[in-house]
C-alpha cells in the first residue's frame, strides 16, 4: 500500500513502482548461480585448448554430450574429451550448467559440420570471454584457423550478437554504428 505524501504528483513518483514486487534471491540461490556460472567459464577455458575449428567442434560436441545430450541428435562425441570436461567442471552437476546455458549450446550446434560448430563456438567465446582466447583474440587470428578472412568470422560473431541481444564486449562498435554498417551492406 502506498503512503500518500505531499509530493505524490512529482515527476519521479510512479505508482507502478509500488506494484512491482522485487525478486529476491536467497544467498544460497546466488551462490548456486555463481557456482554454475563459474563451471561454464571453466568449460570455456577447457574449450579454448582447441587448435583448430574442427577440434573446437569436437569440444563443443563433448560439452553438449555432457551438459545437454538431447541437443546432439545422434551426432558422435569423444568420450575422452567428455571425461576431461567433467574433470574441468569440478563438483558441479553438468546438467545444471547445461540447463542454464542451453540456448548458447543450441546456437553453436545449429550447423552442418564440425568446422562450422567450431567457428560458432569460437564466436561465442569471442563475445562472452574474449580474454580466454589469449593470442587468438582477434577476428583475423581466429579466421586464419580456417583460412578465411576476418570479415567471414565477423559475420558469425555478428550473428551471435544479433541472436543474443545484450551480449557486448569492450571493443564492439556502438549500436548505431553497427546498424548503419549492416544497412550499408544490405543495400
Amino acid at each position: 500500500m502506498r503512503k500518500a505524501s505531499v509530493d505524490d504528483d512529482s515527476e519521479f513518483d510512479d505508482a507502478a513502482d509500488d506494484a512491482i514486487a522485487p525478486i529476491l534471491l536467497s544467498e544460497t540461490a546466488i551462490d548456486h548461480l555463481n557456482l554454475v556460472s563459474d563451471a561454464f567459464s571453466r568449460a570455456l577455458v577447457w574449450a579454448t585448448e582447441a587448435k583448430s575449428m574442427v577440434q573446437m567442434g569436437w569440444r563443443l560436441t563433448a560439452m553438449i554430450a555432457v551438459m545437454r545430450p538431447e541437443l546432439l541428435e545422434r551426432a558422435p562425441s569423444d568420450r575422452v574429451l567428455e571425461k576431461e570436461l567433467i574433470a574441468a567442471l569440478g563438483n558441479v552437476n553438468p546438467f545444471e550448467v547445461g540447463s542454464g546455458y542451453w540456448r548458447l549450446l543450441a546456437w553453436c550446434r545449429r550447423c552442418k559440420s564440425l568446422s562450422q560448430m567450431g567457428q560458432r563456438t569460437f564466436a561465442m567465446i569471442y563475445v562472452l570471454r574474449r580474454d580466454l582466447l589469449s593470442g587468438r583474440n582477434t577476428n583475423a587470428a581466429i579466421a586464419s584457423l580456417q583460412n578465411k578472412t576476418r570479415q567471414a568470422f565477423n559475420r558469425t560473431v555478428g550473428n551471435f550478437r544479433d541472436t543474443f541481444a545484450g551480449f557486448r564486449n569492450a571493443v564492439m562498435r556502438g549500436e548505431k554504428t553497427r546498424t548503419k554498417c549492416r544497412d550499408a551492406q544490405l543495400n
